[in-house]
């Protein structure tokens, strides 16, 4: 990645693909490449929604599916649909992450779906499951 100046503008010059990795092959073994970038919608942690771009994290040698990391850029322009457009623009996926159904909280990570088919974050999922014992 590359970061310099130019007049008036700050500009990221990032890859659009990265060489897969395995850390059990030889380091110059060739098994493709992903693209380094991908959206991502989430709100923050006073339920404002956001958007960005992370880095998408190569996960194919564990045999996963790959992972991103925080927003690196944040994309403050526009609203979730234009953000989309760009994505789709730039040939890059967009991933919005679930949104906890009863507190509102965006959920990182692996979830529980509730009876209805929404998703609750673990805090919740506990609190429920406290509640079924007192009953």
């Amino acid at each position: 990645m590359e970061i310099y100046k130019d007049k008036d503008k700050i500009i990221f010059e990032v890859p659009f693909w990265t060489k897969r990795s395995n850390p059990y092959m030889p380091d110059d073994a060739d098994i493709g490449s992903h693209k380094t970038l991908i959206g991502i919608i989430y709100n923050d942690e006073f339920g404002n929604e956001e958007r960005g771009f992370a880095k998408v994290i190569d996960m194919d040698y564990a045999d996963k599916q790959d992972q991103q990391t925080d927003t690196m850029i944040h994309f403050w322009e526009g609203d979730k649909k234009s953000f989309i457009e760009l994505c789709e623009k730039l040939e890059i996926s967009v991933y919005e992450y679930p949104i906890c159904q009863k507190c509102g909280k965006t959920i990182y990570g692996s979830h529980t779906i509730d009876k209805n088919g929404k998703p609750l974050c673990s805090e919740c999922e506990i609190k429920l499951e406290k509640n079924k014992d007192k009953l």
